[in-house]
């Protein structure tokens, strides 16, 4: 079981960072809570997400982007401060030394990225589906988008995908 989990979560590591759909669809409620307006090529760098879930959705929209931005940025600069990040359950897959043996192995194509903004696929109180964005536009297009997984324990976000 560890083995799998392990070869799973490598697999996401070595997934891009990157989002590129203008007609996304949640899962759950058939409608995005956030997305973005793309333009001629796919070209979302200049678009800006908007919180539409309840009133206390910007904060909380904020504290999941903070999050997801610290955990990809730790990904890609081999910070093993992003293990603290991962939910209990990937704790449990994966430890320290693989998370950090993961992202020493990060695809160097995405070293060059600063994580920039977060894509809501679909969310509810405790758990979203989220794509992450860099900064270069001329990836967009280059990767699929890739959707992780997040869930909120002791009233924070964590990554969920393992």
């Amino acid at each position: 079981m560890r083995a799998r989990s392990v070869v799973a979560i490598a697999a996401v590591f070595c997934l891009p960072l990157t989002a590129c759909s203008d007609d996304i669809e949640a899962k759950e409620s058939g409608k995005p809570i956030q997305s973005a307006s793309v333009g001629s090529g796919g070209d979302t760098s200049n678009a800006t997400p908007t919180p539409s879930v309840g009133d206390s959705a910007p904060d909380d929209v904020a504290a999941l982007k903070t999050a997801a931005l610290d955990f990809a940025r730790a990904r890609i600069e081999n910070d093993i401060s992003g293990y603290d990040l991962l939910s209990k359950r990937c704790q449990v897959d994966l430890s320290k030394a693989d998370f950090k043996a993961l992202s020493e192995n990060t695809h160097p194509d995405y070293r060059h990225l600063t994580m920039q903004n977060i894509w809501i696929y679909w969310y509810d109180d405790d758990r979203t589906q989220i794509s992450i964005r860099g900064n270069d536009p001329e990836d967009i297009g280059k990767y699929p988008g890739v959707l992780d997984t997040w869930i909120r324990e002791d009233g924070a976000w964590h990554w969920d995908d393992c």
